[in-house]
């Protein structure tokens, strides 16, 4: 029986696994093998199984994030963060999604929430930190106009 999954304003088609944990597993798989389609349907239909699902929510958006899907990947790492609103992973993909969206603002914000969560991580995100305010001079330069 094929099974119609609904998530984050997307329609796919996927087979039925048995629990939450078997699609996930064959989500894997599908993506492992470049069957992004397939590994899409598989996390949709894992996060179908579990509204709770933090783990099917965090590989949905990662593999959108990876085909630079941001737009939708953002509701899905909104999802995620309204499970584990700790979850500085959601806020690091958010902060990039808005990074490649041009959202400067937003994405500074995700990546203070990631970093308030888990100052840790705050050499690791140097480079992210960079990139924001990198685009954040350029798009504030004005070349001069006219002779």
């Amino acid at each position: 029986m094929i099974k119609i999954v609904f998530f984050s304003g997307a329609v796919l088609l996927a087979a039925p696994a048995a629990h939450a944990g078997d699609a996930l597993a064959e989500g894997d798989e599908h993506w492992k093998a470049g069957r992004l389609e397939a590994a899409e349907a598989s996390f949709l239909a894992a996060a179908g199984h579990d509204a709770g699902d933090l783990e099917a929510r965090m590989k949905l958006a990662g593999l959108r994030l990876s085909q630079q899907r941001y737009t939708d990947a953002i509701p899905v790492y909104q999802e995620a963060i309204g499970i584990d609103g700790h979850n500085d992973r959601a806020f690091i993909g958010l902060a990039i999604s808005y990074l490649h969206l041009h959202n400067l603002a937003l994405a500074e914000a995700a990546l203070e929430e990631a970093l308030r969560i888990n100052p840790a991580r705050r050499e690791d995100l140097a480079p992210l930190m960079d990139a924001i305010g990198g685009r954040r001079d350029a798009m504030a330069f004005q070349p001069p106009v006219g002779p």
